[in-house]
């Protein structure tokens, strides 16, 4: 039965056993007495949403998909309209009237509710939802609940009371990445701390390689991987003025398709930009992680992690982005020397499989593993000038020589980075005084070289040395 409505609806002749296994395990939940509790913990690309869906298709009564992002909610109508699949869509800035023929739709024999926390937790709606009978209770990436509930969406932290409200038959969480202490949490939030099943599959996606480059200039960096590296291209960036910022930037210094998505965005903009990047074969996206949970694009070549991820939850899941054809792509973090790499031992696949409570495996690929060696573009030939002629340049004078902008009578040492934009220079001199590897002095502030041993200064704050 579940091949066939596997194959009738949604066109899939052949399940993944991970999905099988899930699928059997709900169905056989709502074929009990009891209510029933499960976490699936399933990595990105092995399609998690069949899960919940097909079953909902089976299920008699009520099945809520309760979303955390707008994007991901207007991604499954989407998918489900394609599909030929009706769902109400309870959402937040809804008129009374649309909310009326949302509910209305319930009494016409729709079976499916997409909505979000905040909006499932309004009185109105959760009393006029309590008047049906709900088979499942779906919360889909069930880790917001845990990262961001306490923060800044207290109402992921009601989830667990909205459930004891709406006593489905069976409350499934389903998230790609959650850590031992992620499905602590969740246990808590989503569960009310109640017995539940898990289920979780391998953290491993071995087509992924996964890599860091320490620099001095992370624009430089960026901008020789937009032009260098498999395209598409995402790239994560932490606020939405930095996603835009960095998308004008690089459209203008490398002239590829380059554009910024955030959740600021109106909703046809980002649906503009959704339908861009979902087509583009050569695209690069600047964008924070609402993209991240929210449009499914197979073909994605590389990653760019722009800043170190706050957590190895944030890092799966801006990685698993890539790849989810199955065939080889790249995920890249780039850190400034400064910052320590605390979410990661050594290897990152094995970083990722110990937090995730999966099997150890050889390694398929990251830059430890392979032996690659981090150099730090832009380092030695900033330390060459200033070791050999210290406190004779200012930062101004400094970036002319470094750029071939004035020669000074310094001819092995002109134009040593002029491929680089002044921009990237400017960046380069200022992490090297922040790093205390370079120091001004004097109302001048001529500058010279502070450390002897600086590539040692700078390996150890990235590996064990």
């Amino acid at each position: 039965m579940i091949e066939a409505v596997a194959l009738k609806r949604f066109g899939i002749s052949s399940l993944k056993p991970f999905q099988r296994l899930v699928i059997q395990d709900i169905l056989e939940a709502l074929d009990g007495v009891e209510q029933k509790r499960i976490l699936v913990v399933l990595p990105t690309g092995l399609g998690k949403s069949l899960c919940f869906m097909l079953p909902s298709l089976l299920c008699k009564n009520l099945s809520i998909l309760v979303y955390p992002l707008l994007s991901l909610m207007s991604d499954q109508l989407g998918k489900l309209e394609a599909l030929g699949i009706e769902a109400a869509c309870l959402k937040g800035g809804q008129t009374r009237q649309e909310r009326q023929h949302a509910l209305g739709k319930l009494s016409n024999g729709t079976r499916i509710v997409v909505t979000n926390p905040e909006t499932l937790g309004q009185k109105a709606v959760l009393e006029a939802l309590k008047a049906y009978e709900v088979s499942l209770l779906v919360v889909d990436e069930a880790h917001t609940a845990s990262l961001w509930g306490r923060a800044f969406r207290p109402s992921c932290l009601r989830l667990g009371a909205i459930a004891e409200a709406l006593k489905p038959k069976a409350t499934l969480a389903f998230t790609a990445t959650a850590s031992d202490a992620v499905v602590k949490d969740i246990g808590s939030i989503v569960f009310c701390n109640k017995s539940f099943a898990l289920i979780r599959g391998d953290a491993d996606r071995p087509n992924i390689y996964y890599g860091s480059v320490q620099s001095l200039s992370k624009l430089h960096s960026l901008r020789l991987m937009v032009t260098s590296a498999p395209r598409p291209l995402i790239v994560f960036c932490r606020n939405r003025a930095l996603t835009e910022s960095l998308a004008r930037w690089l459209k203008a210094c490398t002239f590829l398709d380059c554009r910024a998505y955030h959740a600021g965005l109106s909703k046809k903009a980002r649906g503009e930009i959704e339908a861009w990047f979902l087509k583009s074969s050569d695209g690069v996206l600047c964008s924070t992680n609402a993209y991240g949970m929210g449009v499914d694009k197979r073909g994605l070549r590389t990653v760019v992690h722009y800043r170190m991820p706050d957590c190895l939850e944030d890092f799966l899941q801006e990685s698993g982005r890539a790849g989810r054809d199955g065939l080889s792509a790249w995920s890249w973090v780039l850190r400034d020397p400064g910052e320590k790499r605390e979410i990661f031992d050594c290897c990152i696949r094995a970083s990722v499989l110990k937090a995730f409570g999966s099997l150890q495996v050889k390694c398929s690929g990251c830059d430890t593993c392979m032996g690659v060696q981090d150099r730090i573009e832009g380092l030695e030939e900033i330390r060459a000038v200033l070791v050999h002629h210290p406190l004779r340049y200012d930062r101004k004078s400094l970036i002319e020589v470094l750029m071939g902008k004035c020669k000074d009578g310094l001819e092995s040492y002109y134009g040593v980075l002029c491929s680089w934009k002044e921009c990237e220079v400017e960046e380069a001199i200022d992490s090297c005084l922040r790093l205390g590897l370079a120091k001004a002095i004097g109302k001048a502030g001529r500058i010279y070289w502070a450390f002897k041993n600086s590539s040692y200064v700078l390996r150890s704050t990235w590996r064990k040395v």
